[in-house]
């Protein structure tokens, strides 16, 4: 299970290469790649709608989650056809469907693609990551400027040469 970005460990995308080698591993041993979207799904990272995709693996599953339903209880695990037939027909929630919620992630999605958000995320994104790194040039406390998108993170420190 894994984060294409990790998020709240301070927005640190996968060093190169990293998770393909880690995919074959996992794969070799026999397990499943989870690819964890609750933070860089649904076009937040501009240039791709999901996380897993500019690592160029295809996860077994994929969670779901905050974006769908814009603050409202939904959640969802997308798995491929082996797992889930594999599952026997047992089925698991902690919403039970909630048709309030099922709405609103519908419409969350819609306003997503319909309103070109994911382009939006990658233009605002490029012009968040310009200004940053402008500042990160002035002031000493910036010591890191790092992400994709709108999915940022700014390391502040006392001094950039020891952190």
């Amino acid at each position: 299970m894994a984060e294409p970005i990790q998020g709240v460990g301070g927005i640190n995308p996968m060093p190169k290469g990293f998770a393909n080698k880690a995919h074959e591993h996992v794969k070799n041993a026999g397990g499943l790649y989870l690819s964890d979207e609750v933070q860089t799904g649904f076009g937040r990272l501009g240039d791709h709608y999901w996380g897993f995709e500019q690592l160029g693996i295809k996860p077994d599953m994929v969670s779901m989650a905050k974006t769908i339903g814009n603050g409202l209880p939904l959640a969802a695990v997308a798995c491929s056809k082996e797992v889930c037939d594999s599952l026997n027909k047992i089925t698991f929630s902690t919403y039970s469907a909630n048709p309030l919620a099922i709405a609103a992630g519908r419409e969350c999605l819609r306003v997503i693609d319909d309103e070109g958000m994911q382009e939006n995320c990658k233009l605002r994104g490029e012009q968040f990551m310009k200004g940053l790194k402008e500042l990160q040039s002035r002031y000493e406390q910036i010591g890191d400027v790092r992400g994709q998108g709108l999915m940022i993170g700014v390391e502040l420190v006392r001094d950039k040469e020891s952190k």
